[in-house]
């Protein structure tokens, strides 16, 4: 899917290790097959992550024109720069690695932090207004994707702003300092 459509905007879509947890097989399929119906419908291009789905039978789920499912997890430093957004679950990482590297972003919030960080996206408007995962349906996945589709511009230069934000951080070395204060080194 990479190399096929390596000009056209690609969305990852992970829900985390959460899904299992939290989820019955039947909530994990639904959700599957509602994300499944909106990429098609929409014709969008997708890369979407199984990682973290248990007992869901993966041949209800094969590669389509559009839609490539990850079996495995893979390293968000290397897949993210080759998308251009991603929706995912909200977690702090996931929240982070997307922000970096200048990524409109969706989120799909189960609980904890989620919520906040979803607000904290769609405040700062990079990206659209979070939809918790319980409420997500086919209609309100396919308007949220129309929303970032339509204010691509706008949640992707306030994304590279974050990015920037992000990286000038320096929080390797802020973390050394702290450290060596707290322990007067």
């Amino acid at each position: 899917l990479l190399k096929k459509y390596q000009n056209e905007k690609i969305i990852y879509i992970g829900i985390g290790s959460m899904m299992s947890i939290m989820f019955s097989n039947h909530q994990q399929l639904q959700f599957l097959e509602n994300t499944q119906t909106t990429i098609k419908t929409m014709n969008c291009k997708a890369i979407v992550s199984l990682a973290g789905f248990y007992n869901v039978n993966d041949n209800n789920f094969a590669n389509h024109e559009n839609i490539f499912y990850l079996k495995k997890n893979i390293p968000h430093a290397w897949l993210f720069p080759k998308m251009s957004a991603v929706i995912h679950h909200g977690g702090a990482g996931t929240t982070h690695a997307g922000l970096r590297y200048g990524l409109p972003t969706l989120i799909l919030p189960f609980g904890a932090d989620q919520p906040f960080n979803g607000d904290r996206v769609f405040i700062n408007r990079l990206g659209p207004r979070p939809i918790p995962i319980r409420q997500m349906t086919i209609k309100n996945l396919s308007n949220a994707i129309e929303d970032l589709i339509n204010n691509y511009t706008i949640y992707k230069n306030n994304a590279e702003k974050a990015s920037q934000l992000i990286q000038d951080e320096n929080g390797l070395n802020c973390c050394v300092q702290l450290i060596e204060k707290e322990l007067k080194v």
